[in-house]
């Protein structure tokens, strides 16, 4: 059996320079960061297919739909995702992760007004983010009706 010294693909180099190639202004504010990152296009490919999968588990759920007829899938129904609300979704779960609470439902309790998180009601009320939540479970990039 032949012994190779290397056997991995020849080393191209690397001849770019490395680094931001169109930076944000100094004083930009942390979502023209975030947009360097997160595309409309990458937040419509998300929407596109999490509708779509969603849409689909709904649809081969029929039967557990009509026992539950409370269930939050429900909501989805009503008022489906938009890229607006994506993203503003994408905006409380970071805000979430910065600002620590015991509960989800902790960042929409008023009852303390000492403790109380009031930019998190401005963008979503507690049962809506709970919809979105449900999208979560079923975020996709992909169409699933395309893979085999």
């Amino acid at each position: 059996m032949p012994v190779f010294d290397n056997a991995g693909p020849d080393e191209i180099p690397f001849t770019a320079v490395p680094g931001i190639k169109h930076p944000p202004p100094p004083n930009a504010t942390p979502i023209e960061y975030f947009n360097l990152f997160i595309t409309p296009a990458i937040i419509n490919k998300f929407v596109t297919e999490t509708v779509r999968y969603a849409n689909q588990w709904i649809t081969a759920h029929q039967d557990y739909l009509l026992e539950k007829r409370h269930s939050i899938v429900h909501q989805w129904r009503k008022q489906a995702l938009t890229a607006e609300e994506f993203r503003a979704f994408l905006g409380v779960c970071v805000n979430m992760g910065l600002i620590r609470k015991p509960t989800s439902s902790s960042y929409w309790n008023t009852a303390n007004l000492s403790q109380a998180t009031p930019w998190f009601n401005q963008h979503f009320s507690r049962d809506r983010f709970n919809v979105q939540c449900f999208i979560e479970r079923h975020l996709k990039t992909d169409n699933n009706s395309l893979l085999c």
